[in-house]
């Protein structure tokens, strides 16, 4: 009797202790350590120099045109800009990242001009602080082929301060005679304006806005309104607005310039114009 007493006592502690046991078993195993909870998205928002390639179709009966200065900046909400000075092929759109994937698309300028929009960018990778890559998936010129960007290494992708680009005489553009020549200057709000008048598309256009420092990053954020264009098209929408980065140190820095309105856009190089 005593001992099916002992039995009927025990039995029930040992169940509910076991119970417990099987419990603290499943957490450990469903829900500690976090590595079950999904991978984090890749981060590639910086400066991309140039020294990165690409290879489209030209539009010409399948013939691929190939460069091999492109350069970019991804901002930390997602816009992505890529340009070629040499050829004035720029690219300005979106990304999404799923992992180390991204998609997105793209908007393509050629001499400041709007070509093509909504071109899908497929087959995205990230490897994060080294490389982008992508496939252009549209059809007709520049709309079609592959891309990689290179991240930029040191001082290009430091966190980057409004000193850097302060320059109350004009920065001018390296290699496109349409684009006006700009001035930022040192004051309490950053004016970015035309320290001259443009050319051809932007025959006479002015352009007024702020600039300000991305925090964390090598870019700047850059907005405002052109006005006075000889070519009333170019101010529908009057509002431009895109991405900065420098390349290099001062004297011989560059400022990397992507600013559009959806349909032209100031977007290439500029270099420090001394006068002695």
């Amino acid at each position: 009797m005593i001992s099916h007493c002992l039995k009927t006592r025990i039995s029930p502690l040992l169940m509910i202790i076991l119970a417990l046991f099987a419990l603290v078993l499943q957490g450990c195993s469903s829900g500690g350590g976090g590595n079950d909870r999904g991978t984090s998205n890749a981060d590639p928002s910086g400066y991309y120099t140039n020294t990165g390639d690409a290879s489209v179709d030209d539009g010409a009966a399948g013939t691929i045109n190939s460069f091999d200065d492109l350069q970019g900046m991804v901002s930390p909400d997602g816009q992505l800009m890529m340009l070629s000075v040499n050829t004035g092929v720029a690219y300005v759109g979106t990304l999404t990242v799923s992992g180390t994937n991204f998609t997105g698309s793209v908007t393509i300028y050629e001499a400041g001009v709007m070509t093509q929009n909504d071109v899908p960018i497929i087959n995205g990778m990230i490897t994060e602080g080294a490389t982008l890559t992508g496939d252009l998936d549209g059809t007709g010129r520049a709309a079609s082929g592959s891309f990689t960007l290179n991240y930029a290494e040191g001082m290009d992708n430091e966190p980057v301060v409004l000193d850097q680009v302060y320059y109350n005489l004009d920065w001018i553009p390296v290699n496109n005679s349409e684009n006006f020549a700009l001035s930022i200057e040192d004051e309490a709000i950053t004016n970015f304006g035309s320290g001259g008048s443009g050319s051809g598309t932007f025959d006479s256009c002015r352009f007024g806005g702020d600039i300000e420092p991305i925090p964390g990053i090598h870019l700047y954020t850059l907005s405002g309104d052109m006005r006075g264009c000889v070519d009333d098209a170019v101010l529908i929408p009057e509002t431009y607005s895109g991405l900065v980065s420098v390349r290099g140190t001062a004297p011989d820095d560059r400022l990397i310039v992507v600013l559009t309105n959806g349909t032209y856009g100031i977007i290439g190089e500029y270099s420090r114009n001394f006068i002695n």
